[in-house]
């Protein structure tokens, strides 16, 4: 099993459907020292750190930038997954502990919900601001303005997933595989049950949504060996057979993947790049984000923390 914060490997998971539980509030706090800096607006990638427990940030840039800034206090998390942004305010999926975790840029305030159902691993938030949390039970879903989550339940009861996207019309995808079923899972909108989508080429590892096009960006051909790896597909609706783009990602092990507001940048969870392919950067000690222009797959840029985990962009638009 490959451990690493950016590509999330969860346990052996059963979907039921569940209804009606209410999250309790772990905390609700304004962190010290580590405000927003408005400056960093310009845009900015924004990543969880798991070493340091802090939000950081790295102005959006073309180049390597290995010097990110802390613009938070301990948050309270001790391992994250993805991250999504609504405005000034991220979701963060945190596994441990089990919680979705909301911070607002502006106030500096802290929520964070216990996930009743299951661990989580990823977030997308869709153009209502309903947040879906990919979690070890399936998908947890949070209304925006509700305090009473729900589970979205699977039919195929694939037993892992690792990344979760919503599109335009409120339809959830879930990479997913286990118990004969691999693949790509789709919850139609209003929906409670899912469906196993008909692609061209099944494997897909990262997964996210143009919100410009519509269109579904999927990661392929993942070794994880180290090395120019990964293949991006880019899937028109309806989603199956029409590849409108297709590309090298040239990765280390590409993961996570995230949009920025323009869908002119992709970004992605990676692993060293190598040191001959990148002027002016000693490279990753364990894992970065790497960047690519969109969907052209060029301009590489490079950004490290300590061990930045779930990220986003700030401005962004939903769904993300």
């Amino acid at each position: 099993m490959l451990v690493r914060h950016f590509s999330i490997l969860v346990a052996a998971l059963s979907l039921g459907a569940c209804g009606g539980a209410t999250p309790s509030i772990l905390a609700l706090k304004a962190p010290t020292p580590g405000a927003f800096e408005r400056s960093l607006k310009e845009p900015v990638l924004i990543a969880y750190d798991d070493q340091s427990g802090r939000l950081e940030a790295w102005p959006l840039r073309g180049q390597p930038n290995e010097r990110p800034r802390f613009i938070s206090g301990r948050l309270g998390i001790t391992m994250a997954g993805g991250m999504a942004g609504n405005g000034d305010v991220l979701s963060i999926a945190s596994s441990t502990p089990s919680a979705l975790v909301a911070y607002d840029l502006d106030t500096k305030a802290t929520t964070t919900l216990t996930d009743p159902f299951g661990q989580p691993f990823d977030v997308a938030i869709d153009k209502n601001g309903t947040r879906y949390v990919l979690d070890t039970a399936g998908v947890t879903v949070y209304q925006a303005g509700s305090q009473r989550p729900y589970q979205l339940s699977c039919i195929m009861q694939y037993y892992s997933g690792s990344a979760i996207a919503v599109d335009n019309e409120g339809n959830v995808f879930v990479n997913g595989y286990g118990n004969g079923a691999y693949g790509l899972f789709e919850y139609l909108s209003g929906s409670s049950q899912c469906l196993k989508v008909p692609l061209r080429e099944d494997e897909d590892h990262g997964i996210g949504i143009d919100p410009k096009t519509d269109d579904l960006i999927l990661f392929t051909q993942i070794g994880c060996a180290g090395g120019k790896e990964g293949t991006m597909l880019v899937y028109s609706k309806p989603y199956g057979k029409n590849i409108v783009s297709r590309g090298r990602l040239r990765g280390n092990c590409p993961g996570l993947l995230r949009l920025d507001a323009t869908s002119t940048r992709l970004l992605f969870a990676d692993g060293p790049p190598e040191k001959n392919r990148t002027r002016g950067f000693r490279g990753c000690s364990s894992s970065c984000i790497t960047q690519r222009s969109y969907p052209h797959l060029r301009k590489p840029a490079y950004y490290m923390g300590r061990n930045p985990a779930g990220f986003t962009t700030i401005p962004n638009v939903l769904p993300n």
